[in-house]
């Protein structure tokens, strides 16, 4: 997917060079707003029972079992590997076979 906007990440990284505070602030915040749809939409994806991925402290993947849901931030139950359970954003989740 990042491949399709490969092409005008250039001109974009210099168009924000370009812009006032004004016009970033608003850069910024659709960025935001862009990443919340994201957390959400991937939470909504993510079922209670799910086992998932995701990287935790120093680089370090754990792997785990869904067990809360909220809006964007899932409980995951890591202590089938040494882990405990951990909050964890949408986001930062990858659903695992």
């Amino acid at each position: 997917m990042i491949q399709k906007y490969n092409f005008k990440r250039g001109e974009l990284i210099t168009a924000i060079h370009e812009m006032s505070r004004d016009d970033l602030d608003l850069v910024v915040e659709a960025v935001k707003l862009r990443r919340t749809y994201l957390h959400k939409q991937n939470a909504r994806e993510m079922q209670i029972g799910d086992y998932v991925e995701f990287d935790g402290k120093h680089g370090m993947s754990m792997k785990g079992k869904v067990v809360k849901k909220a809006i964007k931030y899932l409980n995951v139950d890591c202590t089938m590997h040494g882990g405990s359970v951990w909050r964890v954003p949408a986001g930062a989740l990858r659903k695992v076979a």
